[in-house]
């Protein structure tokens, strides 16, 4: 997964990125934002999506 991600941003800076690899990205940096807002608390998980 991380090969993947260095190489898609490699692929970026050098504007040879197809539009489904750029739709990749942009998911791969939607995650890492949400990561970055669970790990600062800015987001709570529901309990009840656990005990599902």
């Amino acid at each position: 997964m991380q090969q993947r991600l260095r190489t898609l941003v490699e692929r970026s800076l050098l504007n040879k990125i197809t539009e489904l690899e750029r739709i990749e990205l942009d998911e791969y940096e939607i995650i890492e934002h949400l990561i970055i807002m669970l790990k600062a608390g800015n987001i709570k998980l529901n309990k009840d999506m656990h005990n599902s």
